[in-house]
């Protein structure tokens, strides 16, 4: 019998978990527990959990991954997005699907999301920058209609950029709203 203690390594923890999910989509594949810890996404399948193996089998993953388990690490997950009742991974060029249900794949999603920042914010301290200061310019005296004109113009000048700018989301590459805290189409915070 696996247990999930046996595969994390000492300096990891579980940050979130769940029964009955099925790899892959629709309700023929394999039925496991998916857990998210600070360093990787694993899915144990339910046959590993019930079946009773040797000490030699337990000692490598490799066996393991033969045997339905998977292991992919937060380091090498490239794209992280729901669909249709799905968290959709992608890592290291090949694509992970696990079915969880409808309404719990955007809490996967930011999760997962979550654990990667925090582990590449520790990985990659921030270095401190300094701007230099500049000096202040002296405003030239105008008249308040040319004022009142200029800032008119200005403000129409932005409000057209700021219509046709677009950005786009560094997590899915779906095109998002500058406006926009969250990617409407993978929820990857923005701000």
């Amino acid at each position: 019998m696996v247990k999930i203690e046996e595969l994390l390594e000492p300096d990891e923890r579980i940050i979130k978990k769940q029964g009955s999910v099925t790899r892959g989509r629709g309700a023929f594949g394999p039925i496991g527990t998916l857990y998210l810890t600070n360093k990787r996404v694993i899915f144990l399948p339910s046959k590993l959990m019930t079946a009773a193996f040797s000490a030699d089998i337990i000692s490598t993953i490799k066996t393991l991954a033969n045997k339905g388990l998977q292991v992919i690490p937060l380091d090498e997950i490239e794209n992280v997005k729901s669909s249709f009742g799905a968290v959709v991974i992608t890592a290291g060029g090949k694509t992970y699907t696990y079915t969880v249900s409808v309404w719990k794949t955007k809490g996967w999603v930011n999760a997962i999301n979550q654990a990667i920042a925090e582990m590449s914010a520790i990985s990659e301290p921030e270095i401190p920058v300094s701007i230099p200061k500049t000096k202040a310019r002296a405003r030239k005296r105008t008249s308040r209609r040319s004022r009142r004109k200029k800032s008119s113009t200005t403000q129409r000048a932005q409000t057209r950029s700021s219509t046709r700018e677009m950005r786009y989301c560094p997590n899915c590459g779906a095109e998002i709203e500058p406006s926009y805290k969250f990617c409407p189409s993978c929820g990857h915070p923005l701000r």
